[in-house]
């Protein structure tokens, strides 16, 4: 099985350390400068995590979902796609 498709534009090869535990990483997706993943995450087609943010394990964020520079995404929180957070947020756990 193929954990990251096509199309990925990582800015550094070192993030493919941080991806956890077998996480899909689909097409058209955009990573910033020291960006961590934690275990488990889904990033769905067309997304785009700025720089320095934290994605916390078994995340999700469904197609379209941009996350801005120095974000903080608790863990098990789902973005439904096509939403835009802005730089410097914080969003706890388990939020939907």
């Amino acid at each position: 099985m193929k954990n990251i498709e096509d199309n990925v534009n990582l800015s550094a090869k070192k993030y493919l350390n941080a991806l956890g535990n077998n996480p899909p990483i689909h097409h058209d997706t955009k990573f910033g400068k020291n960006v961590r993943l934690g275990y488990g995450v889904v990033i769905e087609k067309d997304c785009e995590i700025g720089d320095n943010s934290f994605i916390g394990h078994h995340t999700i964020l469904r197609p379209g979902t941009k996350i801005g520079n120095d974000c903080v995404i608790g863990h098990l929180t789902v973005f439904e796609g096509n939403c835009t957070i802005g730089d410097r947020v914080l969003i706890h756990a388990q939020c939907h």
